[in-house]
């Protein structure tokens, strides 16, 4: 199960994270609602941790008010110009946690298998093992 070192890993995120700017504009393309307006339904549960009427009218009016297509061309334009830097600022953060995570899951997938196979059940068991085990990760 060798995914390389951390330092190749993180290596890889980093370049398919640059990779991937076409693919993100294409997502925020897709947007069909601005953010702020489907953040503006939610105003109950903010209101509900914030009781000044001010503050929340002050939310509301400024949330509201960047319309679907600013929003399109602003958060392009972020990320044309940050994604590069911001994925090379976190490259040594990803070899960190990669450092800690690949070893985890190579221990992990000895374990699941050396579990029993030939059923459904025993696939089901090994899927269950490696979420279960996988939702045990705890990085330091």
């Amino acid at each position: 199960m060798a995914k390389g070192t951390p330092q190749e890993v993180a290596a890889k995120w980093r370049a398919n994270l640059v990779g991937s700017v076409g693919q993100i504009e294409k997502g925020i393309d897709r947007v069909t609602e601005s953010p702020g307006v489907a953040a503006v339904r939610q105003k109950e549960a903010w209101v509900a941790k914030l009781s000044s009427p001010e503050v929340q009218e002050k939310w509301a009016r400024n949330t509201a008010g960047v319309n679907l297509a600013e929003w399109k061309e602003i958060t392009k334009a972020k990320v044309r110009t940050n994604l590069a830097s911001g994925a090379g600022a976190a490259e040594s953060k990803q070899v960190q946690f990669y450092s800690q995570l690949l070893p985890y899951q190579e221990n992990l997938q000895g374990t699941v298998n050396n579990m029993r196979k030939g059923t459904l059940a025993d696939s089901a068991a090994r899927m269950i093992a490696w979420m279960e085990g996988m939702a045990k990760f705890q990085k330091s």
